[in-house]
């Protein structure tokens, strides 16, 4: 809203461009409706019934897996399904925890290292004195 109402006072004749006013209009709230649909998807990274369907899944491909495994003759049997089982189990977890790469547990992404990171460079970047000509 700020950016409508420094436009609004920046331009001259602003009332009597209605045309402009109402471009401008749609582009701020286009912009701020894009801001709104990403604060929704990182509020709520995995919805809530997919971590269910994922885990009904899972639960039926282990238990055919037991069935299957359990039918056969053979002594690596057991060894392959906890083999298995270990797998899908840690792709749970991992899909889990890479579900909100931005939250504050240890493995999560130290977001806010890489933006004061980024600030102090692009400080310095813009604060350095540096002439083309010095150095020819």
């Amino acid at each position: 809203q700020w950016a409508l109402e420094v436009s609004m006072d920046s331009l001259p004749n602003i009332e009597d461009r209605d045309d402009l006013m109402n471009a401008l209009f749609d582009k701020v709230y286009h912009i701020r409706s894009c801001q709104h649909k990403v604060r929704d998807v990182l509020a709520l990274p995995m919805p809530f019934q997919y971590f269910h369907i994922m885990s009904f899944m899972l639960l039926i491909n282990l238990t055919l897996w037991s069935y299957a495994l359990g039918m056969q003759d053979s002594l690596f049997a057991p060894v392959v399904y906890t083999f298995i089982q270990l797998v899908f189990l840690c792709m749970r977890e991992l899909s889990a925890a890479l579900s909100d790469p931005f939250g504050d547990d240890d493995v999560d992404f130290p977001v806010g290292e890489w933006l004061a990171e980024t600030a102090k460079v692009a400080v310095l970047m813009l604060e350095d004195n540096w002439d083309p000509k010095d150095t020819l």
